[in-house]
C-alpha cells in the first residue's frame, strides 16, 4: 500500500483527491484546517500528512510558504501543485525531501464536479528535482499531457497566462453578463445569451487558430471604433479595460 498525503482540500484538493481515489494502491489521508463534511475522508493532521510516501501541497500561493515551513524535516516525496511556486523556494527549505515535483494541471477546477475526473486528458507543466514515479503514473493513466520544464520557467509569466486562458476568460463573461442587463435594461437577461457563441467559439478552436477566428474592430486594427465605444462609455473603468484588450490583442495578432 503506496501512502498518498494531500495539504489542503479546497477544489483542487477535492479534485486530487477524487482523482487518486481510483488507484486501489492508494490509502489516501488528508490535512485541512476546516471540516470536512465527508466522512469517509481520512483526516489527518499535519504531523501525520507528512509521514505519506506522497505529499501533495494543495493550497493558495499565499499559504504555500507557511505550508513548507512546516515541513522542513521531511524525508518524502513532496508534490506542489501551483502554477507560480518557484523550485528554489522548494530547495531553500526541503533540503531533506527524497524528491520535489511542481506539478501545475492546467485546468479549472469546480466544486460542482467532483464525481468527476477533472484530471483527464489535460495538459499540465512539471519541474522535478529527483524522480517522482507516482505523479508520473497518475499522468499515464489520466491521459495528461505533460509539458517538462526546468528553473529557468518564467513562473510569473505562466501563471498570467494561465490566468488570461482560464479565470480571466470567466471573468470577462462575468462582466459581460453584468453589464448586459444595464445596456438592455433588463434584470431577466445574463450570461446564457452569450453560451451559443462561446460553445461555437470553442468548436472552432479545435481545428482552427484563435486568431484566425478572432472577429471585431481590434482584429481589424479598426482603432477609430475602438475609440467611439470607449468614448460613449460612462464607466472609466470599463473604458479603461477596452483600450487596455485593444492595444494587447492589437500588438497579440502584430506579434503572430
Amino acid at each position: 500500500m503506496i501512502r498518498a498525503g494531500i495539504i489542503g482540500y479546497g477544489r483542487l484538493g477535492r479534485a486530487l483527491y477524487s482523482a487518486l481515489k481510483c488507484d486501489k494502491r492508494l490509502f489516501i489521508s488528508v490535512c485541512e484546517k476546516k471540516r470536512i463534511s465527508d466522512k469517509s475522508v481520512n483526516k489527518v493532521n499535519m504531523k501525520e500528512v507528512c509521514e505519506s510516501d506522497y505529499i501533495f501541497v494543495c493550497v493558495n500561493d499565499d499559504s504555500t510558504l507557511g505550508v513548507i515551513k512546516k515541513m522542513r524535516e521531511c524525508k518524502k516525496n513532496i508534490v506542489f501543485l501551483s502554477a507560480s511556486f518557484e523550485m528554489k523556494t522548494a530547495n531553500k527549505h526541503l533540503k531533506r525531501a527524497e524528491s520535489i515535483s511542481i506539478f501545475h494541471p492546467i485546468q479549472s477546477f469546480s466544486n460542482s464536479n467532483t464525481s468527476v475526473n477533472q484530471f483527464k486528458s489535460i495538459y499540465a507543466t512539471l519541474e522535478c528535482r529527483g524522480e517522482n514515479n507516482l505523479i508520473r503514473d497518475f499522468s499515464k493513466k489520466n491521459k495528461i499531457k505533460i509539458i517538462e520544464v526546468g528553473e529557468d520557467i518564467d513562473r510569473r509569466l505562466y501563471h498570467l497566462c494561465a490566468m488570461l486562458a482560464g479565470n480571466y476568460s470567466l471573468a470577462m463573461l462575468i462582466i459581460a453578463a453584468n453589464q448586459i442587463k444595464k445596456a438592455l435594461k433588463r434584470d431577466d437577461i445574463g450570461y446564457e445569451i452569450f453560451m451559443p457563441m462561446i460553445e461555437g467559439i470553442v468548436e472552432k478552436t479545435k481545428n482552427e487558430k484563435p486568431e484566425n477566428i478572432l472577429t471585431g474592430p481590434s482584429s481589424r486594427n479598426d482603432i477609430k471604433s475602438v475609440k467611439k465605444i470607449e468614448k460613449g462609455l460612462k464607466n472609466r473603468d470599463l473604458a479603461n479595460l477596452l483600450r487596455i484588450l485593444d492595444a494587447q490583442t492589437r500588438r497579440a495578432l502584430k506579434d503572430e
